[in-house]
């Protein structure tokens, strides 16, 4: 399995955060869990997605995504996969 966090800015500064897992010639059944915390002048913030995933050989699925303000600001994301056969990923942006 392959795992990512893909990231797009819009023209008005906003970040669009998207965590992606692509299963390989096996499928994957397990649990993700996608972090994001933001951090400047004005404070900080943070957000936590999580659940099940379920996949099949080959296919390639969005398993979650926020959008934060991108200017002056510092983005931390990570993303962890874990399967239940033992396998794990793990993507930062």
């Amino acid at each position: 399995m392959t795992c990512a966090i893909l990231g797009r800015t819009s023209d008005r500064g906003m970040l669009l955060l998207e965590a992606v897992l692509e299963a390989g010639t096996d499928a994957v059944v397990g649990r993700y869990q996608f972090s994001i915390r933001t951090v400047g002048q004005g404070g900080q913030s943070s957000s936590v997605q999580s659940g099940q995933v379920h996949l099949m050989a080959g296919e390639r699925k969005a398993l979650g995504s926020i959008t934060v303000a991108a200017v002056d600001m510092d983005v931390d994301a990570q993303l962890i996969v874990r399967s239940g056969g033992g396998g794990e990923c793990i993507a930062r942006y």
